[in-house]
């Protein structure tokens, strides 16, 4: 496909008004099938803010806390909102979604690190140990996550959303032989999208941009379009040295979306290339 069929597959999305809000983070993702992956942290969305209002008022408030909280850059507020809805919902994919705070919280630590102010050396070794415990803690939810996973799935869990977000943390702590063995798994349940877009996951942490290239065509010649399939290509001409196209995606991309989560994806995709 085309650059200039994607950007039109973009327009399409922003015109169809039609947004899934993620029950891990709260986060609005366009939306032309019957489920997404969240623009923000990945997990799977399959209602409306609407829908989870009426069915879980309780969840749809705390989700409106973090995200606004988000937009703040209040990460304390994050982590404290997150760690009451635990108690309230054991998902696992909570506890990704509060590690990617913590994750995200530790690099704005780290990047608050200067050598241009008066005392910085004692700033910025307390600022350092607090970056690496954040990061800390991060590693020790998602290593919660999926021990919380497994624990599900060992009780008879098969839902595809489980096996999925064990998938996530294990990719997002680097675990590659374990994502490995759940994608397997995952390809037995016979969803291909869902497969499809966790395979193009894996292939993005190899840096293998041709298959990563290959899973989002597939993806976004489908009936349900896949919105983060846009960014996964544009990561792949990146990596293959199609440097200007891809960047002519990451802004279409931000032109025509209007998620707050849109930026932070790009920049995460950029860094890893």
């Amino acid at each position: 496909m085309k650059l200039g069929q994607y950007v039109r597959l973009m327009k399409a999305m922003s015109k169809a008004h039609r947004k899934f809000t993620c029950t891990s983070c709260g986060t609005k993702t366009e939306v032309l099938g019957d489920f997404c992956m969240c623009s923000n942290c990945e997990s799977i969305a399959h209602y409306d803010s609407v829908a989870i209002s009426r069915k879980d008022p309780t969840l749809s408030n705390s989700l409106k806390l973090i995200g606004d909280a988000l937009a703040a850059g209040n990460y304390e507020g994050v982590i404290a909102e997150y760690e009451k809805l635990y108690q309230y919902k054991r998902d696992p994919l909570l506890l990704y979604a509060e590690a990617l705070a913590y994750i995200r919280y530790s690099n704005r630590t780290y990047a608050g690190i200067s050598y241009d102010r008066p005392g910085f050396m004692e700033d910025n070794a307390a600022m350092a140990e607090n970056a690496m415990k954040l990061a800390s803690t991060a590693k020790a939810l998602l290593a919660k996550s999926i021990k919380a996973s497994r624990d599900d799935m060992a009780e008879g869990n098969s839902s595809p959303d489980s096996l999925y977000g064990l998938m996530l943390a294990q990719l997002k702590l680097g675990d590659l032989r374990g994502a490995k063995d759940s994608l397997d798994a995952m390809e037995k349940l016979n969803i291909p999208l869902v497969y499809n877009y966790a395979a193009m996951m894996l292939d993005a942490q190899k840096s293998d941009y041709r298959k990563v290239m290959a899973h989002a065509d597939t993806i976004l010649r489908s009936k349900n379009i896949l919105v983060n399939a846009f960014f996964y290509a544009g990561l792949a001409l990146f990596g293959l040295g199609s440097r200007n196209d891809a960047m002519k995606l990451f802004k279409s991309m931000s032109a025509v979306s209007e998620s707050s989560a849109v930026p932070l994806l790009v920049s995460e995709i950029a860094e890893r290339v």
